[in-house]
This record gives structure tokens, C-alpha cells and sequence, in this order.
């Protein structure tokens, strides 16, 4: 397990159950212009920590990171909404070794240059192996 697992359970978390918009990935190229709303998935890593367990620490990592998810919709109480909807989908989870905090909005709803709003919540997430 590692940095790029932890994005990757988080990701196949919600290819396998969101079902509210399209998702687009960190990295893949994704046109958005013919959707009305979408989320965008970022992963950022924070820490790496060894930690005890039966005694050792040999090989136990605890993979700390925040996994971002950008709310996109045409008008802002739909990016609002998205945003609730993405917190009561990921909140509290625990996918394999991950275990997903509680989400957060983070300020407020924006317009864009393309007319969309966009929200963004966070979640604290850890994945001890």
C-alpha cells in the first residue's frame, strides 16, 4: 500500500457507487461542456508515519492525506446540494484500510468564468498498512 493506493480505493470508492455525475479524474483529460454539473476527485498527501503494532514498527505506515472534491454545477445552491450529497456519500467510510473524516465545506460557492459554480469539500483520510 502507499500514496497512490489510498487516492486509487478512494477513487474506485466512487467509481463504484456515486452515481449522481460524471467524475473527472486528477490527470485524465475530461471535457465538461456538454454537463450541467460534475465532481472533480484531487488527492493531496500530507504525512507518512511509522507506527507500532505486536511491538514493531518495521513496514507499518500510516499514509495521511486530503481528498478534495470539487462540486460543479450551473447555478449555486446545486453546487451547494452536490456538495451535501458528496459529504453524506464519503463521510465517515471506511474502504478496505482507509478510513475517510468527516467532510468539510471549504468557503463558498464561486462562479467561474464558464458560468459554473463550483464548492469544494475536503475530507481528512488515513490508511494504516
Amino acid at each position: 500500500m502507499s500514496l497512490l493506493n489510498t487516492k486509487a480505493g478512494i477513487e474506485q470508492y466512487f467509481i463504484s457507487g456515486w452515481t449522481q455525475t460524471n467524475i473527472q479524474f486528477e490527470g485524465v483529460p475530461f471535457d465538461y461542456s456538454a454537463f450541467t454539473k460534475w465532481i472533480s476527485l484531487k488527492f493531496a498527501p500530507i504525512s507518512n508515519d511509522q507506527y507500532a503494532y505486536n511491538g514493531t514498527t518495521t513496514g507499518r505506515v500510516n499514509y495521511t492525506g486530503q481528498m478534495q472534491v470539487f462540486c460543479y454545477a450551473q447555478n449555486s445552491p446545486l453546487s451547494y446540494k452536490l456538495a451535501d450529497d458528496v459529504i453524506a456519500f464519503l463521510s465517515g467510510k471506511h474502504i478496505g484500510t482507509i478510513e475517510v473524516g468527516f467532510g468539510q465545506a471549504e468557503g463558498s460557492s464561486i462562479k467561474l468564468d464558464s458560468g459554473h459554480f463550483e464548492m469544494m469539500v475536503t475530507f481528512r483520510v488515513e490508511n494504516r498498512v
